[in-house]
């Protein structure tokens, strides 16, 4: 088990040190923090991005996470469904109101993402072998949500 990610090597395809070098290391940080968010363990790349969520509801940053991850994700691999070029941004949504806050004070995040015309893509100097190399690994790691009856 890698403690730090709380992924376990045997049920991933690829180890995570096989993307290390591939991947922006924001996009790992949040989804570590979207499959340890239980412990509300905030990774130091994301303190300021969760502070501007936090005053507008404790589950704010949860949700922009969990988009942002839906996003990138796409669909399956298996089912053939492609990664999004953009996630729209619905002005009357409180996530979507405070993305363009959360790039302000996450340069890392700002670095790969941009809101333009109620659309939030990646930006023209992410190659697409970056993006699928972000859908695969997130496909690979995210965990799956617990669901209780």
């Amino acid at each position: 088990m890698w403690p730090a990610f709380g992924l376990s090597p045997m049920c991933h395809p690829r180890t995570l040190s096989s993307y290390m070098n591939e991947l922006p290391s924001i996009v790992t940080d949040i989804l570590t923090y979207w499959n340890n968010r239980l412990k509300k363990d905030v990774p130091s790349s994301l303190i300021r991005a969760e502070q501007c969520c936090v005053i507008h509801g404790e589950l704010t940053f949860n949700v922009v996470c969990l988009n942002l991850l839906k996003w990138w994700r796409g669909g399956n691999i298996l089912t053939g469904k492609k990664q999004m070029n953009y996630l729209s941004l619905r002005p009357d949504w409180t996530w979507c109101q405070i993305l363009p806050e959360v790039l302000k004070v996450c340069p890392e995040l700002a670095t790969l993402i941009e809101i333009k015309n109620d659309r939030c893509s990646f930006k023209n100097e992410i190659t697409k072998s970056s993006r699928t190399k972000i859908k695969e690994y997130i496909v690979n790691h995210m965990e799956k949500p617990i669901i209780r009856r």
